[in-house]
């Protein structure tokens, strides 16, 4: 998940070739391609591009809370997000919020509620749009 705290440019995630700008937030899935380029006539010293994120392991995720809860709701998330989402509305406030506070908190129980907490809004949420077309897929290139 990556919130863009301050900045504007284009961004690729899969096949989608959009703009983005500040108060965007995005979540892309495993093995999607993704960069965020920042437009260079914005390059002032002042002003700097600033983002926060939030990595979550997707096995791991699920290993995990596959002993605690059922994990459709996570699976079919992953899936969804294979895609890329941007998130939007009051769901996008509160991630944004829960993100904001996570990143400044140490290891403890409170940081992992917060990410249950965020986890339960992106699996229950419909306030997204896909950035890449249903049928793209990753090339895979053997090296050779």
């Amino acid at each position: 998940m990556t919130y863009i705290v301050q900045s504007e440019g284009k961004r690729i995630i899969g096949d989608s070739i959009d703009s983005f700008s500040t108060d965007e937030l995005t979540f892309v899935g495993p093995d999607l391609p993704h960069v965020w380029h920042n437009d260079s006539s914005n390059q002032d010293s002042t002003d700097l591009s600033r983002s926060m994120a939030l990595y979550v392991e997707p096995k791991l995720l699920l290993e995990v809370l596959g002993q605690l809860f059922k994990t459709h709701k996570i699976e079919a998330f992953l899936t969804a997000s294979k895609r890329g989402l941007l998130f939007r509305g009051e769901t996008k406030q509160q991630l944004k919020h829960k993100l904001e506070q996570i990143v400044h908190l140490d290891y403890g129980f409170k940081k992992t509620i917060l990410l249950l907490e965020i986890i339960e809004l992106l699996i229950t949420t419909d306030e997204y749009e896909y950035l890449s077309s249903p049928g793209y897929t990753q090339l895979q290139f053997d090296g050779q």
